[in-house]
Formats: structure tokens, C-alpha cells, sequence
């Protein structure tokens, strides 16, 4: 019922998207609006609401897909936008043409797709239409709720905690992470994200880490470590090992641990296609005891 309601009223507004969004094409995927990124859930009749972690979780489901700067992630199956072109300015409805390469289970293929968000009784859903003429279609996706609200982003678009935060206390009243991490070695395990993190601090404040993910659902796999600086939020890890492009790791520390990369191009040198280090968060409640060997 739900969907056929909302395909009944956005019907306009997509033969509106798709003649106008004839525009600007932008050669660098990377210019994806930030509207459109985040963890979607196609709406069906009777969906539940869901979470950006339900990704990497037991809960992940072939309704989601996630979308990054350069590409976007389906069940078993993953596309890289080649072209995005914009609408004029005079034209601009919102909507954006997408065109990408796409591969899964030994097949690659073509697509072209007008996104748009649309508001629907109230809620703003991402209305994706194929443009084929053999079968062309439309379908609606709701956003799952972001796991990292409570972060906030820097002109350079990496996650560092708010000021509260900084100051010692998260804005929801629990104590700082950092207090409590001193000088020696600290484990953190999380079952739900098949994640380990050790983290060694020595007495000038510099750390050596490791952080190890298994996706649960695909087995691709996540590994990084190395030095890290220490920053005013956590610890910051250079990678020149490449000489085509320095990666730049940081661990964020506030109530919880977060990772956050300079860019998705980063993140997959150290993880399958469907595994993540920047979905994963650590809490007291995920410290080890104990630290045995790694």
C-alpha cells in the first residue's frame, strides 16, 4: 500500500528529474551531493526502521545498500559511478543522472540512474529511477538513522568529536574514553562487528595499533595498524607506503572509539569490498579484561 501511494505522487516529479537533469557532467565521482550518501533501505509494505550499523551487523538484509563518493555497495553485487551530471542551475530539481560499471557473482554490466530525494507524507525517501528501455523502474529507499549523530564534521570532512566531548564529557553525560586510556596496552572486541582493536600508548602519548573486522555475512575482511601521533581528539595514523596517495587514519576517542579515513579510496586498501573499519565502534562495554597476545 505504502508504495504504490508513493510511486502514485512522485510520478511528476521524475518525468520532471529525468528532462532536465541533461547538465554539467562532473568526471569525479567524488562530487556525489552528500544528500545521497549513507546506508538505504528499499521501502516495502511493513518496513522497519533501521541503522547505518545494520550494514556490518546480523542484521544486514539484501533491502540495503550503502552509498559512498565513489561508488555504491549492493548485497552481492557493487557499482563505481563512472559520470554524474547535475542539472542547471535554472533547472535544478534536486535530482542528479548517475551512470556506473557494475559487478557481482562473475557478471559486470552497465547502469544508468536519476536520483532524487523526494518528501513523502513528511519523510524524505531516495527515489531511484533505471533508465532502460528494456526495464525501466523506480524504487524507493529510506535512510537508516546515522550511528554517529553525535560527531561532528571538519571542513576536510573528517568525523572528530563535538565540544563537549573535547571537554571531557560526551553531550549524553558519559564519561570520556580518554580518561581512562593510559600508558600501557588496551583491547577492545566487538562481536557484533566481528572487530578486535588493540591499542599500545607509551609514555609520551604515542600509540601503536591494530584494528582486525570480519563482515559476518560476506567473510571480507578488514585489517589495519601502524604508528600513530597523538591528535586532540585521539590518535592520527599516516600510510605512505604507496607512493600514489598518503592514507590518513584517525581514531577518534569521546564516549566511544571511531575510525574515520580522508576518503573511501583509503578505506578499501585495507578492506574487502564489503567490509568497513569506519562502521565500527568500541565502548566500555567492549573492553577486554584482559590482553592476551594478538
Amino acid at each position: 500500500m505504502f508504495r504504490q501511494k508513493s510511486c502514485a505522487i512522485t510520478a511528476a516529479g521524475l518525468v520532471a528529474a529525468i528532462s532536465t537533469v541533461a547538465a554539467s557532467t562532473i568526471a569525479d565521482a567524488a562530487k556525489l551531493p552528500e544528500r545521497f550518501k549513507g546506508v538505504w533501505q528499499f521501502v516495502e509494505q511493513g518496513s522497519k526502521a533501521c541503522r547505518a550499523s545494520d550494514w556490518q551487523s546480523e542484521r544486514h538484509n539484501d533491502a540495503l545498500s550503502k552509498i559512498e563518493s565513489a561508488r555504491i555497495h549492493h548485497h552481492e553485487s557493487e557499482c563505481r559511478f563512472t559520470t554524474i551530471s547535475l542539472p542547471k542551475s535554472q533547472f535544478d530539481s534536486g535530482a542528479i543522472h548517475v551512470a556506473m560499471t557494475c559487478e557481482g557473482e562473475g557478471e559486470q554490466w552497465k547502469r544508468t540512474e536519476i536520483w532524487q530525494i523526494l518528501s513523502v507524507k513528511g519523510e524524505d525517501l531516495l527515489s531511484k529511477t533505471t533508465i532502460s528501455r528494456q526495464m525501466p523502474s523506480t524504487g524507493l529507499y529510506q535512510k537508516c538513522a546515522d550511528d554517529t549523530a553525535m560527531t561532528g564534521k571538519t571542513g576536510s570532512g573528517k568525523q572528530v568529536a563535538t565540544a563537549t566531548e573535547a571537554a571531557g564529557t560526551s553531550s549524553s553525560g558519559k564519561t570520556d574514553l580518554r580518561s581512562t586510556l593510559g600508558p600501557g596496552r588496551h583491547c577492545f572486541a566487538s562481536k557484533e562487528d566481528g572487530a578486535d582493536f588493540y591499542l599500545d600508548i607509551d609514555k609520551a602519548g604515542s600509540a601503536s595499533f591494530s584494528i582486525d573486522v570480519v563482515n559476518q555475512n560476506t567473510r571480507h575482511l578488514c585489517a589495519a595498524g601502524g604508528a600513530a601521533k597523538p591528535t586532540d581528539h585521539g590518535w592520527s595514523y599516516i600510510d605512505t607506503s604507496q607512493s600514489d596517495q598518503t592514507c590518513r587514519l584517525d581514531i577518534a576517542v569521546s564516549d566511544r572509539v571511531r575510525f574515520r579515513f580522508d576518503n573511501d579510496a583509503c578505506e578499501r586498501r585495507y578492506c574487502g569490498a564489503r567490509a568497513s573499519i569506519t562502521t565500527v565502534e568500541f565502548s566500555e562495554r567492549n573492553r577486554r579484561k584482559a590482553c592476551g597476545p594478538r
